[in-house]
Parts: C-alpha cells; sequence; structure tokens
C-alpha cells in the first residue's frame, strides 16, 4: 500500500483535513453569497430559488437549517407566476425533510402537495421523485395496493423520460416491495431490471446492493451464492463499507439456511459484525450477534450460550427479545444437562411472558374500565336531568294549585292536577317509546354494519385468493366455454371486492374517517369519461344514452374527484339497472346554476321502471331493498352511501320518481369554479398519461386525424381523448369524411362502423380506390365484436380492430404507435444514410438476428457494433431518442406484436421465447405499456 507508513498515513490525514477545510470554506462562501443575493433581490421567484439552494447545501449537515430555507422558499413561491414549478420543488424539499425524520404523516401531504403543482406545471423530474416517496410511504402504511400503482406510475413515466438514475430507485422500491407481497417472480423482474440500469450507468454501489436483494429474492441455490459472491466482491474492490457488513450478513444467511455450513456462517456473520461495529451500525451488529448465536447453538453450545449472554445485557430490540433469549438459554443448558440452569431460565422466561401477558391485559381492562365509568357517568347525569324536569314540572303544579285553591274547591284542584300529572306521564312513556324507538333502530342499523364490516374483513383475504388464481387461469385456458365461464367468474369476484369497498367507506363515514381530499378536475372531460363507460353495458341492454353538458374547453371545478366519481357511477348504474331494452338514460346539467352560485348540480334521468311512492322516503335508508328490479337483488347500500358522501361533501340528493315513467335522480355540491386547461382526463392523472406519449410532428406540424363517428357525444369524448397532441376533424359518417379528405390530407382515420347513409365498411372500401388515401393508418373503433366483423375489417385493410367499450390509455397508445410507425416508414424512403442511420440500422440488423438469444445485452450489442456502451447509448439516444435497453426491448416487442397477432404460435410463452424475454411478467408489463393490452389479448378470439 502507499499509504503504509507513518508517515505517509500523516500526509494523507494532512491532505484529508486540508481539503476538508477548503470544502467547508467553499461551502460558507457559497452560503454568505447566497444570502447577499437574497438580501439584494426584491422577486419572490429569485429569493425562492436561492432559499432551495441553501436548503441544498445544508440537508445533509443541518436539517432544522434546511427545513428553515425549504419553508422561506415555500412562502416567496407562493406569490410568482410560475407558482406551479417553484411551489411544487418547495414541498419536495420539505417532503425530504420530514422523509429523513420518519414524519410519515408530514411526508405525505408534502408529497401530495408537491405531486399537485408538479404536475399542474409539467415538472415532471420534481412529479416522479415525489411518486415515488408516495409509494415509498404508501407501503408504510399498509397501503399495498395504492404503493404498488404509484410505484409503476412512477417507473412509467421515469423510463419514457429516461430518467435513470430515478428509475433505479424506483425499480429497487418495487422490488422489495413485491417481496413484502410474497410475489417473488414478479420482485426478481424488478430486481433485475434495476441491475441492468445500474450496470449500464457503472454504480458500483448500486449494483452491490441490487446483488444482495437478488440474493433475497431467488430460491436457487446457484444463483443466491452467485449474487452474493459478486456483491462481497464489488464492495471489497470499491472500500464500501456499510454494504460489506450487509453483503457478509447475505452470504451468513446462505450458509445456515441453504447449504448447512454452520462454521462458514459464523465466519461470515463474524466479518459482517465486525465491520459494522466498525462503521457503527449498531441495530446490524445485535442482528449479526443473533445469527452467530443460532449457528453456533447445534456445533458450539457454550459459544452459543456466550453471545446470547452478551444479547440479554443489550438493549432488547423487542419488549419480548429477553424473554426469547431466555428461552433459548433454556434449550442450551439443557442440552449441556445443566437442568436447574435450563429450568431456571424457561422459568424466568415464561414469567416475562406472563407480566407482558397480564400488562396487556391491565392496560386491556383499564381502558374497559375507563369506557365504562364515562358511559356510567353520562347515564347518571341523564338520570339528575330527568329528576331536576320532574322536580320542576312539580313545583309548577303546586303553585298553580295553591293559586286555583284561592278560588276553586279542593276537589277541584285535586281532579284538575291528577289529570296533568296523567298527560305528563303518558307524554313521558311516548317520549321514551320514541327513544326506545330511536334506540332500537340505531342498534338495528349497527348491528347490521357490524356484520358487514366483520363478513368484508373475512372475505378481501379469500377473495384476493379466488381472483389472482381465476385470472392467471384465464390467461392459460383456450376452450371458449371455459373462458365465459371464467370471466363470469372473474366479474362477480370484482362485484363482490367493490362491494365490500363500499361498505369500508360507509364505516368510515360512521366513524369520522373519510376526508374529503379536493383537486382541480376538468369537468366536461370527467363526465363524458364515466358516463360513457357504461356505454357497453346499456347497449348490451338495449338502453340508448344521451349527454346533454355545455362547458367552455377551460372550464373546472375543484371538487373531490373519487368521491364525485363514486357518486355518479352508482347513480347510472341504478338507471340501467331499473330500465329495460328500448328505455333511455339521460344525464344532464345545470350550467346557470354552475356559473352563478357555484353549485354543480347533476340529474340522472332515466325511463324506466319507476319507484312506487310508497318506497321513496326509504330508498336512501342502508340495507333498504325496492320490490321492483329487472335484476338480482343487491345489498340496499348504494343508494344510502351515494346520500352520505353528498352530505359529506355538503350537497343534498333528491329523486322523483313515476312507476312505469322512470325516475330522476338530481344532486347539488358545492363547488369551487377554476380554470383547467382543455384535457381528455382530470388534473391528477395528466402528468402520468400525457407525458408518457411524447409530441409528434409529421412535416413540421401536429399530425392531422378524422374522427368519423356519428353520435355526437362519443365523437365529442373521442375528439378531447386527442386534441392535447393532434389536430382532429370530426365527421358524421363515411360520405361526409370522404368529402373532408378529398379537402385536406389526414394521418390517421379512426371510424365507427354502423353510421347512417355510409358505413364504415363502405367508406373503407371507398378508401381503397384512392392511391393517395389507402397507406392512411386506419382504426376501426365500434361496438362489435364478431369475429367475422374483424375479419371483414382486416381484409379491406384496417390497421387496428378497438371494440367498445375501450380503454382510453389504450386508444391513444394505439393512434400514437400507428402515427409513429408512419413517421418510420417515410423517414425508411432516404437512400443515403448518414453514420447515426447507418448505425441505428446495423444495430436494428443485429438484435433481429440474435432476437431470440435472451443472453445477447446491451454488451454484446456494443461489442458487435465496435463501440463501448456508454458510446452506443450516447449515440443511440442522439439518434432514437431511446438507450440501448430500450431499442432493444422495443424490436423485441414489435417482434412479439406481430408473432401473436399472425397466431402461428399457440401460446404467449412460445413467443416470449421466440424474442428472448425470460421473465413472463417483465414482458407482460412491458407488452401491456406499450401497446396499451396484455399479449393473451391479441392472440385471442377478441384481440381488443
Amino acid at each position: 500500500m502507499v499509504f503504509s507508513t507513518p508517515k505517509n498515513k500523516l500526509l494523507l490525514a494532512t491532505t484529508f483535513l486540508f481539503m476538508s477545510a477548503q470544502l467547508w470554506a467553499f461551502q460558507t462562501a457559497t452560503h454568505d453569497s447566497l444570502m447577499s443575493l437574497i438580501a439584494g433581490s426584491d422577486e419572490d421567484s429569485t429569493q425562492a430559488r436561492w432559499y432551495l439552494e441553501l436548503y441544498s447545501l445544508s440537508i445533509s449537515d443541518d436539517i432544522a437549517l434546511a427545513q428553515s430555507y425549504a419553508e422561506q422558499a415555500l412562502v416567496h413561491s407562493q406569490t410568482v407566476s410560475d407558482k406551479g414549478r417553484l411551489h411544487g420543488q418547495a414541498w419536495s424539499a420539505l417532503a425530504e425533510v420530514y422523509a429523513k425524520r420518519s414524519e410519515n404523516d408530514s411526508t405525505r401531504i408534502a408529497v401530495e402537495k408537491c405531486l399537485s403543482f408538479a404536475g399542474r406545471s409539467g415538472d415532471s423530474t420534481t412529479y416522479v421523485g415525489c411518486l415515488r416517496e408516495l409509494g415509498v410511504i404508501q407501503s408504510r402504511q399498509g397501503e399495498q395496493k395504492e404503493a404498488l400503482l404509484t410505484l409503476n406510475r412512477a417507473n412509467d413515466i421515469a423510463e419514457r423520460k429516461g430518467y435513470l438514475d430515478t428509475q433505479l430507485s424506483i425499480l429497487n422500491e418495487l422490488g422489495r416491495h413485491h417481496i413484502g407481497l410474497g410475489n417473488t417472480a414478479e420482485s426478481i423482474a424488478q430486481f433485475e431490471k434495476a441491475l441492468s440500469i445500474a450496470d449500464e450507468l457503472d454504480y458500483h454501489d448500486q449494483v452491490a446492493k441490487l446483488c444482495i436483494n437478488l440474493s433475497i429474492a431467488h430460491d436457487s441455490i446457484a444463483i443466491i451464492k452467485s449474487y452474493v459472491d459478486r456483491a462481497i466482491t464489488i464492495a471489497e474492490e470499491h472500500d464500501l463499507k456499510r454494504i460489506s457488513a450487509y453483503a457478509y450478513n447475505a452470504a451468513s444467511t446462505y450458509y445456515t439456511w441453504y447449504v448447512n455450513q454452520p462454521d462458514s456462517a459464523i465466519w461470515m456473520a463474524k466479518k459482517a459484525q465486525h465491520i459494522a461495529d466498525e462503521i457503527g451500525e449498531s441495530a446490524l451488529s445485535d442482528r449479526l450477534m443473533k445469527s452467530i448465536a443460532e449457528a453456533y447453538r447445534e456445533i458450539d453450545v457454550d459459544s452459543a450460550i456466550h453471545y446470547y449472554a452478551i444479547l440479554m445485557s443489550r438493549p432488547a430490540e423487542y419488549d419480548y427479545s429477553e424473554e426469547l433469549y431466555r428461552r433459548q438459554l433454556a434449550y442450551l443448558y439443557h442440552k449441556k444437562r445443566n437442568h436447574d440452569l435450563a429450568f431456571s431460565f424457561l422459568d424466568s422466561s415464561y414469567t416475562l411472558a406472563e407480566a407482558r401477558y397480564r400488562q396487556n391485559l391491565e392496560e386491556q381492562v383499564a381502558e374497559a374500565n375507563a369506557k365504562y365509568e364515562t358511559e356510567k357517568k353520562e347515564a347518571e347525569l341523564a338520570q339528575q336531568q330527568l329528576t331536576i324536569e320532574k322536580q320542576q314540572g312539580t313545583q309548577r303544579l303546586l303553585i298553580g294549585g295553591a293559586v286555583g285553591g284561592l278560588t276553586l274547591l279542593g276537589s277541584i284542584f285535586f281532579g284538575y292536577s291528577q289529570r296533568v300529572k296523567r298527560k305528563e306521564r303518558e307524554k313521558e312513556l311516548a317520549l321514551q317509546r320514541e327513544r326506545d324507538r330511536a334506540d332500537d333502530l340505531a342498534a338495528l342499523t349497527k348491528a347490521k354494519t357490524d356484520f358487514f364490516n366483520n363478513i368484508n374483513h373475512e372475505l378481501r383475504t379469500p377473495l384476493s385468493l379466488v381472483l389472482a388464481p381465476l385470472q392467471d387461469a384465464r390467461k392459460k385456458v383456450k376452450n371458449v366455454d371455459l373462458q365465459n365461464d371464467i370471466d363470469m367468474a372473474i366479474k362477480n369476484s370484482k362485484r363482490l371486492v367493490s362491494l365490500t369497498d363500499e361498505i369500508m367507506d360507509l364505516a368510515k363515514l360512521d366513524n369520522g374517517k373519510l376526508k374529503v381530499e379536493k383537486s382541480d378536475l376538468h369537468l366536461s372531460t370527467f363526465i363524458q369519461r364515466v358516463f360513457f363507460s357504461f356505454s357497453s353495458l346499456a347497449e348490451s341492454r338495449g338502453i340508448s344514452q344521451s349527454l346533454d353538458v355545455d362547458l367552455p374547453d377551460d372550464f373546472g371545478i375543484h371538487v373531490d374527484v373519487p368521491k364525485l366519481e363514486k357518486i355518479l357511477n352508482n347513480l347510472i348504474s341504478n338507471a340501467i339497472k331499473y330500465s329495460e331494452s328500448g328505455d333511455s338514460i339521460t344525464l344532464e346539467m345545470d350550467r346557470s346554476l354552475l356559473e352563478k352560485e357555484s353549485q354543480l348540480s347533476i340529474r340522472i334521468i332515466d325511463t324506466g321502471l319507476g319507484i312506487p311512492q310508497d318506497e321513496i322516503d326509504h330508498i336512501f335508508d342502508r340495507y333498504y331493498q325496492s320490490s321492483v328490479t329487472l335484476q338480482s337483488a343487491g345489498t340496499g347500500i348504494g343508494l344510502a352511501f351515494v346520500k352520505e358522501l353528498c352530505e359529506l361533501l355538503g350537497g343534498v340528493i333528491k329523486v322523483e320518481s313515476r312507476v312505469g315513467k322512470g325516475s330522476m335522480f338530481s344532486i347539488v355540491l358545492p363547488v369551487e369554479q377554476v380554470t383547467v386547461k382543455s384535457i381528455s382526463i382530470d388534473e391528477s392523472e395528466a402528468s402520468s398519461i400525457l407525458e408518457l406519449i411524447p409530441p409528434l410532428q409529421i412535416e413540421g406540424a401536429r399530425p392531422k386525424i378524422l374522427i368519423v363517428e356519428d353520435n355526437p357525444d362519443m365523437s365529442t369524448y373521442l375528439k378531447s381523448l386527442l386534441s392535447p397532441q393532434y389536430d382532429c376533424r370530426v365527421a358524421l359518417n363515411g360520405r361526409e369524411a370522404l368529402s373532408w379528405l378529398k379537402q385536406e390530407r389526414y394521418d390517421l382515420i379512426s371510424s365507427d362502423i354502423m353510421m347512417p347513409e355510409m358505413d364504415g365498411m363502405t367508406f373503407r372500401a371507398e378508401v381503397n380506390k384512392h392511391v393517395a388515401w389507402r397507406n392512411i393508418p386506419f382504426i376501426m373503433l365500434t361496438a362489435r365484436a364478431m369475429e367475422e366483423d374483424k375479419l371483414d375489417a382486416f381484409q379491406l385493410g384496417i390497421d387496428d380492430y378497438i371494440t367498445k367499450p375501450f380503454s382510453a390509455d389504450e386508444y391513444r397508445a394505439r393512434v400514437y404507435s400507428l402515427l409513429k410507425n408512419k413517421i418510420a416508414r417515410a423517414e425508411e424512403v432516404e437512400v443515403e444514410l448518414s453514420p447515426e442511420e447507418d448505425l441505428v440500422k446495423r444495430a436494428k440488423s443485429l438484435v433481429i438476428e440474435h432476437l431470440s438469444d435472451s443472453s445477447y445485452r446491451v454488451n454484446e450489442l456494443a461489442a458487435d457494433l465496435n463501440y463501448s456502451t456508454r458510446q452506443l447509448g450516447r449515440k443511440l439516444k442522439k439518434s432514437t431518442g431511446l438507450t440501448p435497453v430500450e431499442f432493444i426491448l422495443e424490436l423485441r416487442l414489435l417482434k412479439a406484436y406481430d408473432l401473436l397477432k399472425s397466431r402461428r404460435y399457440s401460446t404467449v410463452n412460445e413467443v416470449r421465447y421466440e424474442i428472448g424475454i425470460d421473465s413472463h411478467s417483465y414482458f407482460t408489463t412491458k407488452f401491456k405499456e406499450r401497446f396499451g393490452i396484455s399479449p393473451s389479448e391479441v392472440g385471442s378470439s377478441d384481440p381488443f
């Protein structure tokens, strides 16, 4: 070693101190300079930015000071024109402060604020970082489903934007989250993707950490050993002390549980403990000492006793740690045949267990006694009040009797007083009967609620275990009859899950725990999305839908979006439930009331069966079920839930109905009017979906799309979905569409089939007659799902066939992919290729040549092209906008789609192996992200 001599060691120490002093001096000068700049500026935006810089300088050294700077940035960013971006960054800074202090609730509030402002301003870097932090907090607070959705959403954005550092962190969190959920295969897929990125970025510490995580996730002995060895090698080579400790700990676990080599396990654990003690990781040191003691149990009893004795002398990790250690010592002394000590430790262990049990019992009893005393005092107060009221009544009677005695005979006074007493008794009895009736009703309602709450808790776990296997089975089964049966089971299982969610929300309402959380909402688009999500159900029952909503493009409201959506979903579903073929459902909105009084007034009107007048007063009662319905009876909680949600939001709900004529449900909610940009989804979704689709240009302008749809509400909805990124023209039928094609150039056509004057099939046949039109990308969007309709459409040369109801994300993804392919085809016409284009062409050829080889990755591609990995990454990113990993994945997914669509293979797994992707979950996730549907849906009889 260069610094092995005392002289050289002294030189190293002196140099280190000098550099530390220089760094401290630089940071101090920077801090003073920033403070001077803040003092000399009157602009809030400038001051906010400088305070954020100061926050960055101080967060690692002085968290209290960092918090004060973040708070100052928050204050100054409130009044500036670009408040969204700066305000979001300030909230992000505060979130980091709270996270370092493990203050989860405060962190969550700050993160949600950050998401709101960063999303509005388009600050995707801040947005995706806060999404990751929100997912971590949700996981810590037991919201596992929500955490998974949030982390996946963050990963999608980070991957699309090319934020590799952030994506690396998110994938690691996803892997850990899936381990907690027991999803071993999925956790491995996430860790492997993260490892690929860490290798690409040459982040040694992250590579080592991910190797440790993969060793924990895997169950293959050989693979676990290879990951553990790699982690140790990297940590040792780069002097990563903390990671070394955890790597040796992983090695100790491997030798203990997988190959049963206690000597090696002990050596590894001692090595890890030595490093942990050296760097001050006391919690890890204690855990390692416990591992050492456990490893010694079967090979060296005295050493095991020694380590358990040390553990007992340290602060306990859990309340029952000492109890467990004493039990282990009892076992060890029993092995040594020292039965007196064994009994002593066992007896003291049970004594501790009993003391802990008694303490818990006493706490429960004390809590119950306190509750009883409170209720007893309330009852005594009520009795005292009743006695006082009786005394006051008696005093009034006596005074009245004394006055009456001056003028009336005693017999008349006696009779009068008796009648008054009798009436008071009757009144008191009637009042008591009313109280008893109210108590009975309250008790009955509470009993029903408690019963359904208990049922809900009991159902959720088995429901999860029913749904997941059913969904897996649906992907594997090819028999159409079995598919239909499984689909029916999945549909009804999901309905049960939805009902349990409503019951839990009702319980939260009862306990006052259901909170109102408002956000900005583009109202017109939201109503269209919710209303037309029932199109398939309504169409299947022969029920027509119409929408009467007329609002400006920038009109928005500030409201609790999820609760409003639950209200509308229940009311629309109820309208369909009480209607039959030939009936209609209309959604109307009173715009004048909204603009003048800030009252959102929505009416759901149906021409169905109607509700008998004697039932009107009870339909909002919990568990009440109408005697008139076309379907099986429900639970009787839907309308009660709607009413209580309306009241929670400060609004009201009313109903008018006549049997045989239909019903009208009206809701009125107080809202705050805001101005929002015209978008196809509400503000909370904008950052997660629209950001995933980068803007396209054809010949320097936005692509033009021709939407051919005869339903005005549907055409408006489709236009709202696409308008943020494309110029859209609407035609009501094929004949009108042909006239528009003669006047303007269009880059894509989206058409319905069933239309008046000229249907979609005839329109496509007419398009084929014109050379200039026949290659325009063409999507059929229709309710006709029969196989022969699809075959007819594909024979006419359409590119995509999507059946209603459809996913808005899928539709946008399809449009984007077709336009992107059109641009790519146009660019391929170029005769002479630039060096960058030639590189892309050669890279594409090599990937296709090795497509089925799952081991062919970035390193191999770079070597075949005579580039370093980093050089290839820079050039491909510049030429295609994709990283090498994304470039290879894109080619594999495109090939997979072609193979699935051609149906040359009988299973999805065969296709997956053909394109060189080993992980089923990874393939399914990436395929769905790319094409908007799962691989199994492409190959099924109903591919869309």
